[in-house]
């Protein structure tokens, strides 16, 4: 009776903890998607302000990207070697500083360095809080991870409300920047290094070694190429649609406030996905809903590349494209922590986002050179569904060997 009472109490003990290590983590992603949209929404008035054209914004827009790329392959590694929480605190002041730091740039240089060290913050972040959000729930990694990432639209939902509310731009960049100097103290009060990692992790697997040849070691080489083919497949498609959406229903007709409506609908439907369809993401649901959701994918880019300037049909293409999107990321997020132990699982999460963000930087500019030489966007739209596939194939792949490797569910789990 004691003992059970005993095991009972400690499974509610760590149940609390898993809670609260995931609302930390949905939190920080939730600034972490402020600060993403933050440089899009300021961008109008930044540009009046200092009469920048439109070479210096895809400047500045692009300098954050470089910094996330560095920032996610350097982050994941040095969470394996210093802990999860330390470099999750460093990584939170980082881009909270330097976002403030935009806020009182002056000139171009000042902005392009101020918006890529907020990147390096960024990007290191992200792989440590899916690696938080999956070992705070061995056996519902997924879920877990899903329910933190769905802070990502809802804080670029809040970049884009910001934006209607402030008098300047660099009010944008000021919220950016307090707001996670404000969490910090949380995060060092709150959040729970997980123990396993506390234990046996600390780089003890890889402390001389680097981020490729620790992803690659004991026979992952396959599954860890298949994981980096979805990564780069599946954002260069998502960073396309972020970055041209607008410009293309343009082209196509649609008013500028059925566009901005298109874009809310597409976050919000979602982050809702997110919340509400998560527990469908662990266990034996895993691979048919990662089918699922690329499917939604294409059939919200077919929908998207068709749909005439009505609000009910743009409602539905928003929603199924939004829902398809976000869901996709959440499988790709859940899938890197379930292949790698624990002492590498950061490092190798880390590198697969790394190459994920080559994809976000390829897409728009993909994207530039096709419609330069003459191709519809309805069509740009259509020329997508291929990458989609392919990213579904190669997900599907991953999740197969790894369900192979550890038939017992969450066992990417295992040290």
């Amino acid at each position: 009776m004691g003992r059970g009472s005993e095991s009972n109490e400690m499974q509610s003990r760590n149940r609390n903890v898993a809670r609260l290590t995931v609302g930390l983590c949905f939190l920080v992603a939730l600034l972490e998607g402020y600060d993403i949209q933050a440089a899009g929404v300021a961008a109008p008035g930044l540009a009046r302000a200092l009469g920048l054209q439109s070479d210096a914004l895809g400047l500045f827009f692009s300098a954050s990207t470089i910094g996330m790329l560095i920032g996610a392959s350097v982050g994941g590694w040095l969470a394996d070697r210093k802990g999860r929480k330390t470099v999750l605190l460093v990584a939170v002041a980082l881009f909270g500083l330097f976002s403030l730091g935009t806020a009182w740039a002056a000139s171009l240089p000042m902005l392009v360095m101020m918006r890529a060290l907020t990147g390096l913050g960024m990007g290191a972040a992200l792989p440590v809080l899916i690696t938080l959000a999956a070992e705070s729930s061995p056996h519902g990694a997924a879920r877990a991870v899903a329910l933190m990432y769905a802070g990502t639209p809802i804080g670029g939902a809040l970049a884009g409300v910001s934006s209607m509310a402030a008098d300047r731009w660099q009010t944008i960049f000021l919220w950016g920047g307090l707001l996670p100097l404000l969490v910090l103290p949380a995060l060092a009060l709150w959040l729970k290094e997980n123990p396993a990692f506390a234990v046996k992790g600390k780089g003890r697997d890889n402390r001389s070694s680097g981020p490729a040849s620790v992803t690659f070691a004991q026979g992952r080489w396959g599954l860890t190429l298949l994981l980096w083919c979805a990564f780069l497949a599946s954002m260069l498609v998502f960073y396309l649609m972020l970055n041209w959406t607008p410009m293309l229903l343009a082209q196509k007709g649609l008013s500028r406030n059925l566009v901005g409506f298109f874009q809310a609908t597409v976050n919000i439907s979602g982050a809702l996905a997110l919340l509400f369809l998560s527990p469908l993401l662990s266990g034996r649901f895993q691979i048919g809903m990662a089918t699922i959701v690329y499917g939604m994918i294409v059939a919200g880019l077919v929908m998207t590349a068709w749909v005439p300037p009505s609000l009910v049909l743009i409602i539905v293409a928003a929603m199924v494209l939004g829902a398809g999107l976000l869901m996709a990321q959440a499988v790709l997020y859940a899938t890197g922590p379930r292949l790698y132990p624990a002492a590498v699982r950061a490092t190798g999460t880390g590198a697969a986002v790394a190459v994920g963000r080559i994809g976000s930087v390829l897409g728009p500019v993909i994207a530039g050179a096709v419609l330069s030489v003459g191709v519809s966007p309805g069509l740009l739209l259509l020329l997508l569904v291929p990458v989609v596939v392919v990213a579904m194939i190669a997900n599907l792949g991953v999740l197969t060997g790894v369900a192979r490797r550890h038939p017992d569910g969450e066992a990417g789990q295992a040290s």
